[in-house]
């Protein structure tokens, strides 16, 4: 009786690995079908600026299924990257340490040495010396893009940027685990929505081939240029190129005058005309809009976008140098101090 009973149960282990087996073969034959032939499409009505887009999202589901042993490669390889981390995060935690402490020498230095200057009186007694001074900064001259003849009053920079409505791939991956025998099933959703983009988007490795944006009329007819000002006054100061190239606080709020259009330099006519459709093109804010049917977004449609950085208010921390402001060495000063030069 005890021999049938061991019989029985070696019997039952062998039917339950049979099974194992043959779900992970399965999963394994499945990751070649669904790749092929699962895609289930999805679609979705997108809104942009008030315009119905005339291209629609779209999604695709993929499955595939991996095994109990490519699980268990997967999971060693993270320990071992684990592993590393741990050892790396000694040196990084220590300069970061260190950097944390020269950091606040620098800044108590910069409180006990700092002197107030005033944006209207130049003081030569501060003559190379580290000043901290305040107020509103303007530009007399305007900033102009002369290829759409648009100028910005009153700016310390100006910057032009174009986008052409483009399909984007994204990529969603979920993985389950099995219940028996230890692998997973990993479903992959690849979307597609058109966007628009100041890059040309890479699609020649998009896993649905036909939304490729080399297949759509996608062109950029100018390149992105920022304009900065040569002249930006602070009272009777100066600031100085490297400061003025600093200032980042963009703003969209700029209006693009109606006759815009009416006047369009030689050059930007000329850039339009390039298209292979006929184009068809308004102003919206601080857009313009070159586009193949008024109304709708179709890929490939272009606009370019105007943004500025407004003379206003600023805080200045460096070497005051005549009328104007040079950088200040202040670690070269916390050094020479420590060694007992001054």
């Amino acid at each position: 009786m005890k021999q049938i009973t061991i019989f029985l149960l070696a019997l039952l282990g062998l039917s339950l690995i049979s099974l194992t087996d043959a779900k992970v073969l399965k999963g394994r034959k499945n990751l070649k079908i669904h790749k092929e032939i699962e895609m289930t499409p999805k679609s979705e009505t997108l809104i942009d600026s008030s315009l119905i887009q005339t291209e629609s999202a779209q999604s695709y589901t993929t499955t595939s299924s991996k095994s109990f042993g490519d699980s268990i490669k997967e999971s060693f390889i993270s320990c071992l990257i684990g592993v590393l981390l741990i050892v790396f995060m000694i040196p990084v935690l220590w300069f970061n340490e260190r950097r944390n402490v020269e950091q606040k020498k620098i800044i108590q230095k910069v409180e006990k040495i700092c002197a107030q200057a005033s944006p209207d009186i130049v003081d030569e007694t501060l003559e190379g010396q580290l000043v901290h001074c305040t107020g509103t900064i303007e530009n007399p001259e305007p900033l102009t893009d002369d290829q759409f003849g648009i100028n910005a009053l009153n700016s310390a920079k100006f910057r032009r940027t174009i986008e052409v409505y483009q399909i984007q791939e994204r990529k969603e991956t979920k993985e389950k685990k099995d219940q028996f025998g230890g692998g997973s099933t990993t479903e992959t959703t690849y979307h597609y929505r058109p966007v628009w983009s100041q890059e040309r988007i890479d699609s020649q490795n998009f896993y649905i081939q036909q939304h490729r944006n080399d297949n759509l009329n996608c062109k950029f007819i100018t390149n992105n240029q920022t304009f900065i000002a040569e002249n930006i006054l602070l009272g009777k100061r100066t600031l100085a190129k490297t400061q003025i190239e600093k200032l980042e606080n963009w703003s969209s709020e700029f209006k693009i005058p109606e006759s815009t259009l009416a006047n369009l330099p030689p050059a930007a006519c000329a850039a339009i005309k390039e298209l292979d459709w006929h184009p068809t093109t308004y102003i919206e804010d601080n857009m313009i809009y070159i586009v193949q049917q008024k109304g709708v977004l179709t890929v490939g449609d272009i606009r370019i976008v105007y943004t500025y950085v407004p003379c206003d208010h600023v805080a200045i921390i460096a070497s005051q140098t005549g009328t104007t402001f040079t950088p200040y060495d202040i670690k070269k000063r916390i050094k020479e101090d420590e060694n007992g030069c001054l």
